[in-house]
């Protein structure tokens, strides 16, 4: 055999092997998973750090993991607030039905003595700081339903919005977590970029997000024990610096109700509402918003 004929050989085999690699590679489908917040009102609060210790997806029956922690992964959801997101899975996977989806959680067991670091906790800006806890009778875990599969032909690229606004209580001293996750296909998606005008430097504004049509004065009343005032709010954004952003919300119609809050996340009255935000899939919606031209919510 001559090494000519010798090198052809081996160029043939190394071409066939990469073709079979392709062609596995091809039945894959690409699938991300990103987290993002819906922050609380109150200003004392400079972290709300969430630890995960694994994610699982559920197939034919069975559970099993999308991601290997080796470490925990943990996430400071006040960073990610106003259209910003954290990458928290991006893989491929083999095509196929995921019924449901599991973040395992590093959080408190009141019925348990074993403690292990670091733990799901609030963050203050004096410096202290307390441990979430979960309601009795709650497992460290939470579980999402749906069909989040993925194929080459049709990825899966979901966000997780952990609106902690919703998900944290206190009670008894303590603060609780309950989680409230609102699930949508980013690419299906869109942002509003709004600038406000006829602001003073005293006004400490949050807007809360609505489907047109949807606000009732209501809302704005005391809350139950473990509620929030806004319950029916998709998101919600704090206005800085006469700006803010509305993340990953699904292409439809919006209305704004802006508020006034105090530095403890007190209601202090509603301003009023800017109404008929056209959202448009994959795009930033640029909206000059006057504060002395809202209309009555």
């Amino acid at each position: 055999m001559t090494m000519c004929r010798f090198v052809q050989i081996i160029l043939i085999f190394a071409c066939l092997l990469l073709t079979s690699c392709l062609d596995d590679a091809g039945l894959l489908g690409r699938f991300r998973i990103a987290l993002t917040d819906s922050p609380l009102d109150a200003d004392k609060v400079k972290g709300i750090h969430i630890i995960f210790t694994n994610f699982e997806a559920k197939r034919d029956g069975a559970w099993k993991s999308l991601r290997s922690f080796d470490q925990p992964v943990g996430v400071n959801f006040v960073t990610y607030s106003g259209g910003k997101s954290f990458p928290l899975v991006d893989d491929y996977i083999e095509p196929g039905e995921i019924s449901e989806l599991r973040f395992s959680l590093n959080v408190v067991d009141p019925n348990s003595s074993l403690v292990r670091n670091p733990l799901c906790n609030i963050e203050f800006t004096d410096g202290t700081s307390k441990l979430l806890y979960l309601e009795d009778g709650a497992l460290p875990e939470i579980i999402l339903q749906g069909d989040f599969g993925a194929s080459a032909q049709d990825p899966a690229d979901f966000t997780f919005d952990f609106d902690m606004r919703k998900s944290i209580y206190e009670a008894d001293g303590k603060a609780y977590f309950k989680p409230f996750i609102r699930v949508v296909e980013t690419p299906l998606t869109g942002n509003i970029e709004a600038t406000m005008v006829n602001t003073t430097s005293t006004d400490r504004i949050v807007v809360y997000t609505y489907k047109a049509g949807a606000y009732n004065s209501s809302e704005a009343s005391n809350p139950a024990r473990g509620e929030v005032q806004f319950k029916n709010a998709i998101t919600s954004v704090r206005v800085v610096k006469n700006k803010f952003t509305m993340g990953f919300l699904e292409q439809g119609s919006y209305d704004l109700i802006f508020t006034r809050i105090s530095e403890s996340g007190a209601l202090q009255g509603v301003l009023g509402k800017h109404a008929g935000v056209a959202v448009t899939a994959q795009e930033a919606l640029a909206v000059e918003i006057d504060l002395k031209k809202l209309t009555a919510p």
